[in-house]
């Protein structure tokens, strides 16, 4: 491995780290005001994003932008995705709270955006360079990359076991592998971060941030078979746009 494969890697990961540890910090155990909690979450959560860009610029990371297109139909999967859990609700006609916290709402719509550009940078970005480097090229080399990088994406989720319900977990690991395949895909076809993190955060406000805002998440069989359906969609149209994908590659190459 070259010194600067291994740069990459160790970038990665103590940023990984860092991203972790700051979402680990039980500080709402330690500072009791609920603003001053979310204040020092904020910045805490843009000096990870600071350290990612520094670290991003010294290794000369730059994704050089794809000359061809598909349309943005790309982030539909995404969409669809993300209301799963309100598609549940609409189908099996789940109660609408009484009181909804808007403050709440607006303050977790922020965070989700500062922890998906983190993570859309940590995965699609620094990990996807590292394996660029390690994966040897091929033909399925893209199909190694999304692979390698949307399982490590939903292996990271492994730390919600930590004081959460395990079914609730798995099914959380289990659709983030899923979008992590979207993603990857995504972040190959566009070279670019931009998409994918805009990609990332329509999912989660959907699917987390305006869902709670009306909903309370029931976890049973029928919610389970309805994400297990809607996760296959999303595979296939996705499988088939990255069929078509390459299709125009190789005819460009022609």
């Amino acid at each position: 491995m070259s010194k600067e494969t291994s740069n990459k890697l160790y970038s990665f990961l103590y940023l990984f780290a860092l991203y972790l540890g700051v979402k680990l910090l039980p500080i709402k155990d330690w500072i009791p005001v609920t603003w001053v909690v979310n204040l020092l979450m904020y910045v805490l959560y843009l000096l990870v994003i600071a350290l990612l860009v520094y670290e991003s610029r010294k290794a000369k990371l730059e994704m050089q932008k794809n000359s061809q297109h598909l349309s943005y139909l790309l982030l539909i999967p995404l969409v669809i995705g993300g209301m799963s859990n309100l598609i549940y609700s609409w189908v099996f006609t789940a109660p609408i709270r009484e009181s909804l916290d808007v403050a709440a709402f607006i303050n977790n719509a922020g965070m989700t955006l500062c922890c998906v550009t983190i993570e859309e940078l940590l995965f699609r970005f620094f990990f996807l360079y590292f394996l660029q480097d390690v994966v040897k090229d091929g033909k399925y080399k893209d199909v190694l990359l999304i692979l390698f990088s949307s399982l490590a994406f939903g292996l990271m989720h492994v730390v919600n076991f930590y004081g959460n319900n395990p079914l609730s977990v798995l099914t959380q690991i289990g659709y983030t592998v899923v979008l992590g395949l979207v993603l990857g895909f995504i972040a190959l076809y566009f070279q670019t971060p931009i998409i994918p993190i805009i990609g990332h955060f329509i999912f989660n406000f959907l699917n987390t941030d305006l869902y709670a805002l009306f909903y309370s998440l029931e976890m049973n069989t029928p919610y389970i078979l309805t994400s297990l359906c809607i996760g296959i969609f999303v595979l296939g149209y996705v499988g088939i746009l990255y069929y078509i994908a390459r299709r125009k590659n190789e005819h460009a190459t022609c």
